[in-house]
This record gives C-alpha cells, sequence and structure tokens, in this order.
C-alpha cells in the first residue's frame, strides 16, 4: 500500500501493492488446443510476512542452529488454566476410558465425528473427567485430555490408599455403593471405574452395583459422591468445634 502526498494531505493508495505485506503470485495459463481461453490464477498472502521481512533484512533461514518451534495446543490451552506445570501433567494418569465413533444427523446429511471420554489424575488425590470430539483422532484426545485438566478435583483419602466411610447413592434404578478396605485388598470394581480410582490415588475399595446402563453418569456420579464426601467431612469437623 503506497502512499502520495499533495499539499498538506496524504493520501494512501489502497489498490496499490506493498511487497513486504502482500505476497503474490501469479500463474499464466495460455490458451492451446484443448482450452481456447485465457486464464490467470493468483494466490495472494500465501507466505508468511515475518519470513519475507527477516529475508530481507539479511536473515539465513539455512543456518545449522535455525529450529522452527510452535507451543503445543494442550500447553496453550492448560497453561493459563491450572497452577501445573508441564513436568506435572506429564507425570499425570491419562487413561481413556471410551473412544467411539459418532453420527450426527443434520439437514444436510450425516457428520461423523470421534468421541473420547478420558480421566487424568496424579495419583495422589487429584482426578477429573473430560471428553472431547472432533473429526480427528489426535485433536479429540487432545481436547479432552484438556477438558479433564480443566475439572480436576480433589478426592479425600484415609491412610492415602481408601475412602474415609461406606458411600451410597441411587441413580435412577442402580443402587451404587462404595466402602472401604484394608490394606492388600485391591480395587474391586469394572474396567473404567478401576481406571477412574487409580488416576485418584485409591488402592483399596469395593464397589457393587446393578446393571450398569450408562457408563458416563455411572463415572460423573462416583467423582461427585467423593466431593460430597469431602464436603460432609469438613462440615462435620467444623460443627465439632
Amino acid at each position: 500500500m503506497d502512499r502520495i502526498s499533495s499539499g498538506s494531505r496524504m493520501t494512501w493508495m489502497v489498490c496499490a501493492s506493498d511487497p513486504p505485506l502482500d505476497s503474490r503470485d501469479v500463474l499464466e495459463l495460455p490458451s492451446d488446443k484443448d482450452t481456447p481461453f485465457h486464464n490467470r490464477v493468483i494466490v495472494r498472502n500465501h507466505s508468511s510476512t515475518f519470513n519475507e521481512a527477516l529475508a530481507e533484512d539479511g536473515f539465513d533461514f539455512g543456518a545449522e542452529d535455525y529450529v522452527l518451534t510452535r507451543t503445543d495446543m494442550t500447553e496453550e490451552s492448560v497453561s493459563s488454566l491450572v497452577p501445573f506445570s508441564l513436568a506435572e501433567l506429564a507425570n499425570c494418569y491419562r487413561f481413556p476410558l471410551i473412544h467411539k465413533r459418532i453420527t450426527q444427523q443434520t439437514g444436510k446429511g450425516k457428520i461423523h465425528r470421534q468421541f473420547v471420554l478420558m480421566v487424568v489424575g496424579n495419583g495422589d488425590g487429584m482426578v477429573g473427567l473430560g471428553q472431547g470430539k472432533d473429526g480427528d483422532a489426535l485433536c479429540t484426545e487432545v481436547k479432552a485430555f484438556v477438558r479433564a485438566v480443566r475439572n480436576l478435583d480433589w478426592v479425600e483419602q484415609f491412610e492415602r490408599r481408601t475412602i474415609w466411610m461406606d458411600i451410597e447413592m441411587k441413580l435412577g434404578t442402580m443402587q451404587l455403593i462404595m466402602r472401604p478396605r484394608p490394606v492388600g485388598f485391591g480395587l474391586r470394581c469394572g474396567l473404567n471405574l478401576h481406571q477412574v480410582l487409580k488416576a485418584a490415588g485409591i488402592k483399596n475399595l469395593l464397589y457393587s452395583t446393578g446393571n450398569i446402563v450408562f457408563v458416563v453418569s455411572v463415572l460423573r456420579a462416583v467423582l461427585s459422591l467423593q466431593s460430597q464426601n469431602n464436603q460432609t467431612r469438613v462440615n462435620a469437623q467444623l460443627h465439632s468445634f
């Protein structure tokens, strides 16, 4: 974009191109025996403005110590929301519980995407559930991990191995019961709940229920029960004074 001074006024020529800011490549396709018309293809702003500016300053892109760097999607989404470093996030447990293909029916047809339900925990009381949906499987896992980290909550433990008391809850037609157990008992529960409890750092627990219909609802109910158990213990301690 050029500017022309006329007296005391400055006029900007919007239609004029400025090479450092507007990258432009033109491909001429002349007419031939198959195509009687002349065609021209123009590609604008396809290269980086910063690279062109660096090239004008004499920057050497072929240097051996020149390495392209970028921030990770998980780092950008998580670093500003949780007080955890990248090393702490790398040491966390992350278990994809459900990974399936889902279909959404719209007026223009069916949209197929991937669905991932993931649990994240540090193995010492912090645990969270997150779900992600995307057309790409890798992006789906990243979204699920980010949301699980955002949903991290504290689970109170007895001797850093089990829960404090019996917990019961009715979820529809199911009766959820969790009971603490002594050292060496292990985790007697389903596979998905086993991963959740392992991520939370619970090592001895007995879980019993009826027919499981919705796994996601059961896992959310278990985590909500743990949070309610924490609040119940805090209220009991406050009333004891």
